[in-house]
């Protein structure tokens, strides 16, 4: 009897883990937390080697690091005013490069 009280809060304990790491694992805080930039969509580098960035109003530019369908985008909308939200930066050969979470267009006014 007491073996079987025993297993139960070991059951009951275990479950309780699970579902609190999995709560807190798909907890969507990452963009409550994340930092941005604002600025203009420009080209850096000479062809072959172009690279999608944003130049800042502070005129800081940085390399955006996305995927291949991404790059397209930027390179379709470069002039454009752009929110780019990012989870680090990181120094490299062509630049500050950010790593990119997700992007909105804004207004000029709001830059």
């Amino acid at each position: 009897m007491k073996r079987q009280k025993t297993n139960k809060i070991k059951t009951a304990f275990g479950l309780a883990t699970v579902i609190a790491l999995l709560i807190i694992g798909c907890s969507n805080s990452s963009m409550e937390n994340s930092d941005y930039f604002d600025g203009i969509i420009i080209i850096t580098g000479n062809e072959p080697f172009t690279n999608p960035s944003v130049q800042t109003d502070s005129g800081e530019v940085y390399v955006i690091n996305c995927k291949k369908e991404e790059r397209q985008f930027f390179f379709d909308n470069q002039g454009k005013n752009i929110r780019i939200f990012y989870s680090e930066i990181v120094e490299r050969p062509q630049g500050k490069t950010l790593t990119l979470i997700k992007y909105n267009f804004i207004e000029k006014d709001k830059l």
